[in-house]
């Protein structure tokens, strides 16, 4: 698509499980057609371009006739979805287009941190929710434990806030990131807290 549509921005979306996979259809060299799980897929009658998300396949707009040889790389790839569905899968981020050195925090320090950010910049957080708040930290311990418990625990006390903030009016006196703070506090008890103090890397060994 980037070599017959030149004057256009050609962004890939969707498809993607590790930023080892992003980087590589960067590169130009991921070969989609070994890749039985992560294809993306096109319909070209779904959009007035030509281009869009359907059920037809035509993988020539993705690889070279060869397997051996580099695809022309799209201009981007969008890993929205992936950061949600899989935070730790960033752990490397770093190292991996920065050329720096990855940090490796615990899981606690994770959250931690997250807190001080909303705290710092509450007043731009201003129109979030505390639902909205709380999604990047829903499936934080995807990879590293059974989090059943855990995201039913949040899930549930995030429903109860939304139902005490109308009917108690002392809820909206305190700020988002202290209220964040308490749910997300709670909802980490059913946590070991071996995971809880363990570094996010291990998400990779497991």
């Amino acid at each position: 698509m980037v070599t017959q549509f030149p004057e256009m921005t050609i962004i890939l979306n969707g498809g993607i499980s590790s930023l080892q996979q992003a980087q590589s259809i960067l590169s130009g060299v991921y070969n989609f057609d070994n890749d039985d799980n992560n294809k993306p897929w096109f319909d070209h009658a779904t959009s007035q371009s030509g281009y869009g998300w359907g059920p037809s396949i035509d993988w020539g707009v993705f690889t070279s006739q060869s397997s051996t040889q580099s695809a022309q790389p799209p201009h981007g790839v969008m890993i929205g979805r992936l950061a949600y569905n899989n935070p730790t899968a960033f752990h490397n981020a770093d190292s991996l287009f920065f050329n720096k050195l990855d940090k490796d925090p615990t899981f606690r320090e994770i959250v931690e941190d997250y807190i001080d950010i909303t705290r710092a910049r509450e007043f731009e957080f201003c129109s979030h929710g505390i639902s909205q708040l709380a999604k990047p930290l829903h499936n934080l311990f995807k990879d590293v434990v059974k989090d059943r418990e855990y995201k039913q625990t949040l899930d549930q006390l995030l429903i109860d806030h939304g139902k005490n903030k109308h009917h108690n009016k002392d809820v909206g006196s305190f700020s988002k990131a202290d209220v964040l703070n308490e749910i997300v506090s709670h909802a980490m008890a059913t946590i070991d807290d071996e995971i809880l103090d363990s570094h996010i890397s291990i998400s990779t060994k497991i």
